[in-house]
Formats: structure tokens, C-alpha cells, sequence
């Protein structure tokens, strides 16, 4: 199946005899079915191992085709937010898995770093495929939907005597018809993980809480980020009113912590960016 999604993509994102609509618009249940389906392979499928994402045999799609069938399947608004909650858990999954493993700067352990960026990069590009094909596809029906009306004003103004009023009236109900014919309202991208930094310190702020016996180390540096348990606060609690200050406090804190440790981080994010770039740059 997966094969089959991102080979026939362009074909499923503007399907035949339907006005370019997409099998998400056309199918919704049946798109959601099988992103359920698909969803739990797609670490998988951009090259992590099985032992690390609990799927074995499926083997490596490649991971510049993942987009494509990301695309496919994220036509279905409800399938876009499965898709972007599995990825997110998936990349959090790895980059704690990191943690535990006690990298090191002889042993740095960087393909989890990279296999968190191809899995973002993959949903990142998917979401952009189907976007842009949504687009296009509305801007096509307003195309059509305008020649069609020119092409009725013209024959509509050659009619005798009442010609005239009636090239006006179509011209009167055209903005409606239009609006009818062209929904706009589709036009925001759909759901997709959140491939910030700061979503990355704050899995890795969990894997050090997890290490450190489930809460924060000790130290002022981490108050503002803890519940009065001592643990992660949630990441609206992080970010406070103020996410333009605390946001860049708290990967500061989350940095040192780990170059305290040893652990190599600025090569982590390195990979991580890296991974991105060798999905969405090819």
C-alpha cells in the first residue's frame, strides 16, 4: 500500500472526474483508514531500525519517497492530525531514547539525531505537497469558473434586445456563484508536527527528568520550568506569557545541562537539521 501512495501521489491528490479533488476530499474514511494503518511505519520507512520503533520487516521506503505518501494521506484533515501526533510521539521517542543511551562525546550516537530530522523533514515536505496542490487546485476552479462566465457574458450579449440585461444578470450572480463554486475557506495547511528547537529541548528536558529519578535536577536555573512536584511543566506552562524571553531561557538551561554531562548536544541539533535537509533538499 505504501508503495502504492507515493508512486500514484499526483494521481490521489487530484483525482480523476472529480474536479481535481483529492482522495482525502473524496474519501475521507477510507483516507484515514489507511494512514491508521500506515502511520506506525513511518520511522521506519525514512531508516531507523526496527529494535528502536518496535515495527520490524517492513524495510526502508526511502526516505525521499515518504513525502509523497505523507502528502497523499494528509489530504484528510483528521488523517494530517493522526499522522503529525504519531511523528511528534515517534521523534520525542528517539531523541530520550539518545538521552538514556549516555552519548558521549567518543560515542555520540548522532543517527537519532538524524533520523529525528528525516522524520520531521518527511512530514514537513508531505505537508507542504498536499498544501500547495490544494492551492493550486482552488486557484484552477476560480480559472475555469471565470473563462466559463466570460464565455457566457460574450453569448449572452449577442441576444437581441434583451442581450444586454442579460450579460448583466450573470454579472450580478457571478460573485456568488463563484464563491459557491470556489471554496476559499480550505486554504490553510494541514496539521504537522511542530519541528522547532524548543519542542526538541523539551523531549530532551524529559529524558533527563527520567534520569533523574522523574523531576528536574536540582538548581534555580530550572524553577521556572517546574511544577511544585518538581517535574516538566507542560509546554504552554514553559513557555509562560512571555515565550519571546522563556523560550530561549529554557533551551539555554536544557544546553548547559547537557554539556555539563558531557553530552553532545550542538552535534545532536546538528544531525537533526541535517537528517531535515537530506529529505526536503534531496
Amino acid at each position: 500500500m505504501s508503495q502504492l501512495l507515493h508512486e500514484h501521489h499526483t494521481d490521489l491528490l487530484d483525482l480523476p472526474n472529480s474536479d481535481n479533488k483529492s482522495i482525502g476530499e473524496v474519501n475521507p474514511t477510507l483516507t484515514r483508514s489507511m494512514a491508521t494503518a500506515v502511520s506506525p511505519y513511518l520511522a521506519e520507512m525514512v531508516g531507523v531500525p526496527g529494535e528502536d520503533t518496535g515495527t520490524h520487516g517492513f524495510g526502508v521506503l526511502g526516505k525521499e519517497n515518504v513525502p509523497a505518501l505523507y502528502a497523499t494521506l494528509a489530504s484528510d484533515p483528521e488523517a494530517a492530525e493522526h499522522l503529525a501526533g504519531r511523528v511528534t510521539e515517534t521523534v520525542a521517542s528517539l531523541e530520550q531514547r539518545w538521552i538514556s543511551l549516555e552519548p558521549t562525546s567518543g560515542n555520540p550516537r548522532l543517527e537519532y539525531g538524524t533520523w529525528s530530522g528525516s522524520l520531521l523533514g518527511a512530514a514537513e515536505a508531505g505537508v507542504r505537497i498536499e498544501h500547495d496542490n490544494r492551492v493550486q487546485d482552488i486557484e484552477d476552479r476560480g480559472t475555469l469558473f471565470d473563462t466559463t462566465k466570460a464565455g457566457v457574458y460574450g453569448a449572452a450579449s449577442a441576444i437581441p434586445v434583451v442581450g444586454p440585461l442579460v450579460a448583466i444578470g450573470v454579472d450580478m450572480l457571478a460573485p456568488s456563484m463563484r464563491e459557491d463554486y470556489v471554496d476559499t475557506s480550505n486554504l490553510e495547511p494541514h496539521a504537522a508536527p511542530d519541528t522547532s528547537r524548543f519542542v526538541d529541548m523539551c523531549n530532551l528536558a524529559l529524558a533527563i527528568q527520567e534520569e533523574n529519578g522523574g523531576v528536574l535536577p536540582d538548581g534555580s536555573q530550572w524553577d521556572p520550568f517546574k511544577t511544585e512536584a518538581g517535574n516538566l511543566g507542560t509546554l504552554a506552562q514553559v513557555e509562560s506569557d512571555r515565550p519571546d524571553r522563556s523560550i530561549p531561557v529554557f533551551i539555554s538551561v536544557v544546553t548547559g545541562e547537557l554539556n555539563v554531562r558531557g553530552i553532545p548536544i550542538d552535534g545532536f541539533n546538528t544531525a537533526v537539521d541535517d537528517g531535515g535537509r537530506s529529505v526536503t533538499e534531496g
